[in-house]
């Protein structure tokens, strides 16, 4: 029996997208979210070091995990998101605006410009405000709402718990991505719709557990785990907050019953034998 790894933790996710040897994979990804055909596909890309392209020259992480170039030049920034965080528009945009920025050193060749595209796939909902998958952003002129002629700018949001289908219900190329991205660790072995494809092959091949070195293994248990603990915190935090919600109840209902006997003429004493609570706490309540 097979097992896969989930293609949403770091480690797993650089592998499959970022992988030298199966180029192929990115580009059908590519290719799908995309949504080109024909002339307009992409057929090749070379891949950056994303440890040479940092938010400053000090910084450890880089920014990103996955850039790369296609045959036209255009930049390629792709991220997985499994963590909800604050201000994160303005850090995809920040990123994006930084790679497009960082072309020309000296700030005077424009025309050498070209397209940077950001696609970031999230494992949470950001835009509750509507039902759609895939969100593309672009320029465009507020009245009429043409695009501007030319675009050099563009974000793309996943967010991957909006799609639903079943396998038998995928039709599309990115329908199966989708699919890949949300149940790839819960197969046993590649979809009938995906046999027949070298790069979902080959990507279902890069998350075989059997494929991993013992290292490598336990680096993406580590990040798993780091990934839920923030979960593991907010469920602690519920349950301790029920657990104190319950004791005061307890206590207030202790109150409640002294007080209705002190209220029929009981002494404090059988107060005290009714309710549970200590002689000096029911003299001190107020009737």
């Amino acid at each position: 029996m097979t097992t896969y790894l989930s293609p949403q933790s770091d480690i797993t996710f650089k592998k499959v997208f970022g992988n030298e040897h199966h180029k192929s994979v990115t580009i059908s990804f590519l290719n799908s979210i995309l949504n080109v055909q024909g002339d307009y596909k992409i057929t090749e890309i070379t891949f950056v070091d994303t440890a040479n392209v940092r938010e400053t020259k000090d910084s450890k992480d880089s920014f990103i995990d996955i850039h790369c170039i296609d045959g036209t030049g255009a930049h390629f920034l792709i991220e997985m998101q499994v963590e909800s965080q604050a201000w994160f528009i303005q850090r995809a945009l920040y990123y994006l605006s930084l790679v497009f920025a960082r072309q020309l050193p000296s700030g005077i060749n424009y025309h050498m410009l070209v397209p940077v595209i950001c696609i970031t796939i999230l494992n949470h909902i950001k835009f509750a405000h509507h039902n759609r998958i895939i969100s593309h952003y672009i320029f465009r002129e507020k009245e009429t709402g043409e695009p501007l002629p030319e675009q050099y700018l563009e974000v793309y949001f996943i967010e991957l718990p909006k799609f639903k289908k079943a396998e038998h219900e995928l039709k599309t190329d990115i329908d199966e991505w989708l699919y890949f991205m949300n149940n790839a660790q819960d197969l046993m072995t590649v979809p009938l719709t995906m046999k027949e494809s070298p790069e979902f092959q080959a990507a279902f091949h890069v998350l075989d557990k059997m494929k991993w070195t013992e290292a490598e293994f336990f680096a993406y248990l580590g990040q798993l785990d780091k990934a839920d603990k923030p979960r593991r915190i907010a469920e602690a935090a519920r349950q301790e907050g029920l657990e104190t919600g319950l004791q005061k109840g307890f206590e207030k209902a202790k109150e409640e019953s002294a007080i209705n006997a002190l209220k029929i003429g009981l002494t404090p004493e059988q107060a005290s034998t009714i309710s549970g609570l200590s002689i000096d706490t029911i003299k001190q309540l107020k009737i």
